[in-house]
């Protein structure tokens, strides 16, 4: 909780990217956290840290790139490759679906529907007839204009900022790209 909140004041004073901020252990250690997670984990997310980190002098704060997350838990049978995750349930797209309305349908972030169909950011690259194999659900939230992360995380009882962040690895760690994700579905809990 002390992370939380000392993370959102420094949001609400304008100091979240200061050196001091950024090399804190509140903000290593989330980063950290995102990056040995499969859902917040990417490399291009890893080599921005390393570089953190070498600003920083800072030689701690050691991940390790995570295995592949696979929705499945069915075991693969002998003549099928073991190494290929399987999706018991997959969506398949229809026509007249919008990430939007896959999203509300399954209780998934808008970010997940787009991840599962490796779309483009703004959906334009849905096509019906394509298999989407999406995450278990999860309560929503519609980011609004003006939201900011603190008061996302404040109104919902029993949700942490490092939560919030691991449950939306597309929220950068220090938040400050709520406002380009206004009108997209969100997880809170």
């Amino acid at each position: 909780m002390y992370c939380d909140e000392l993370m959102f004041s420094w949001l609400a004073a304008g100091n979240a990217s200061t050196k001091a901020a950024s090399c804190s252990d509140c903000s290593l250690g989330a980063i950290q956290a995102q990056l040995s997670s499969p859902f917040g984990y990417n490399e291009e997310f890893a080599q921005e840290f390393q570089e953190v980190k070498s600003s920083c002098g800072s030689s701690g704060y050691s991940f390790t790139t995570p295995t592949a997350y696979a929705i499945s838990t069915k075991l693969p049978d002998r003549d099928e490759d073991a190494n290929t995750p399987s999706c018991l349930n997959p969506y398949i797209v229809k026509s007249g679906d919008s990430c939007d309305s896959i999203a509300l349908a399954h209780q998934i972030s808008t970010f997940s529907v787009i991840k599962a169909g490796r779309l483009n950011s703004d959906c334009t690259n849905l096509r019906p007839g394509v298999s989407l194999c999406l995450p278990a659900p999860c309560n929503l939230y519609r980011v609004q204009p003006g939201d900011d992360c603190k008061d996302i995380v404040k109104a919902h009882s029993g949700v942490t900022g490092i939560g919030f962040l691991l449950w939306n690895p597309n929220i950068t760690p220090l938040c400050t790209n709520l406002a380009d994700l206004t009108g997209n579905l969100i997880c809170v809990r």
